[in-house]
């Protein structure tokens, strides 16, 4: 049996937090905030800082020490995959969310729930403008 995850836009339904969110599915327990690092493959690795949030999407095990200074995962596919399997053993929270990698911005401010699946953007980057209710939209994407 495979399990996929679907992408949502939550809006408030958390028992103790009213927040905006994307939905994911949780692989790893835990909640985690930290500066958002896109990284789509193995030769943009030098760009992660201790304590960021990796975001990517598929890793094999040239990958393994990045998960020594990363405090959080968001992956776009694999409940079972390297990655997933490491966030457990590292003790590191952990979201799968289909198309983590065109949602998120490099550099924000995120927080991470490996329990309920929720992504939650708290603060855009310095050079990007802050989206307006009627323009966070995805759709297009989640389609």
């Amino acid at each position: 049996m495979e399990m996929k995850a679907r992408t949502e836009l939550v809006a408030g339904d958390h028992s103790d937090q009213d927040e905006v969110g994307l939905k994911g599915l949780g692989t790893a327990v835990g909640r985690i905030s930290g500066v958002a690092r896109i990284v789509p493959n193995l030769e943009d690795i030098g760009r992660v800082q201790k304590g960021d949030i990796l975001i990517t999407n598929s890793t094999d095990p040239g990958w393994t020490p990045v998960f020594s200074i990363i405090s959080g995962l968001v992956l776009e596919t694999g409940l079972l995959s390297h990655r997933a399997c490491l966030s457990r053993e590292y003790g590191l929270a952990s979201v799968l969310l289909r198309h983590a990698i065109t949602l998120l911005e490099d550099g924000a401010i995120i927080t991470i729930d490996g329990t309920s699946g929720i992504v939650t953007i708290d603060e855009m980057p310095e050079r990007l403008a802050p989206l307006e209710d009627n323009e966070l939209s995805i759709e297009a994407v989640a389609s």
